[in-house]
């Protein structure tokens, strides 16, 4: 869960920069109703759910993490050889 939550923040908080760096109302692609809304909404939905969770869960889920991005730098630079 600490895995997804570290990728579903930043893709919201993408939202808000992409929405910004391109203009309020772009003429194509994606399109956000609400604006920057639904998006804090979320990170601040993820941030509460991650606080409720129990400290060893997240500090598990960090280890984990921290263990993982190693591997998987690992894993893409094999594949690119």
């Amino acid at each position: 869960v600490i895995a997804r939550f570290l990728q579903y923040i930043p893709t919201c908080l993408a939202a808000i920069v992409l929405r910004r760096r391109d203009g309020d109302a772009p003429a194509t692609g994606f399109r956000l109703p609400g604006g920057p809304v639904i998006p804090l909404i979320t990170v601040i939905l993820c941030c509460v759910l991650m606080a409720n969770t129990d400290p060893s869960r997240l500090i598990k889920g960090g280890i984990a993490v921290l263990v993982g991005m190693p591997l998987y730098g690992l894993s893409r630079w094999m594949r690119s050889r």
